[in-house]
């Protein structure tokens, strides 16, 4: 099994595509007591980041191609894929057929420049 380390994704981020929540309040219902969180009180730079979702998906993809094992087909659709015990194959629109034990595939994007 493959992990990655999603940290690698975070260093491509630039610091204004990933604004820091600085503080927070939990409510509950109608109830006047809140729980109040603060970065600055609790000596840290954020409690959390907020990434649009278009920001992540660049910076996966840039990450995706510099990996030697992954191959990437913009161009193509898959038009069957199976599963079994070993390995998942497909057949691409051109034709051409494939098989691995992890195959990733995405929904089309409207403008491939966004990736750009």
């Amino acid at each position: 099994m493959m992990a990655y380390d999603i940290t690698i994704i975070g260093a491509r981020l630039k610091a204004c595509e990933r604004p820091g929540i600085k503080e927070a309040r939990v409510l509950n219902g109608t109830s006047p007591y809140a729980l109040s969180f603060d970065a600055r009180t609790d000596g840290v730079e954020a409690l959390g980041y907020l990434v649009s979702n278009h920001v992540i998906r660049k910076a996966l993809y840039d990450e995706v191609q510099t990996l030697q094992n992954v191959d990437i087909f913009p161009d193509l659709a898959v038009t069957a894929v199976a599963t079994n015990a070993d390995s998942a194959p497909i057949v691409l629109s051109d034709g051409q057929e494939m098989k691995s034990r992890l195959i990733v595939v995405t929904a089309p994007m409207q403008d491939r420049e966004s990736m750009k």
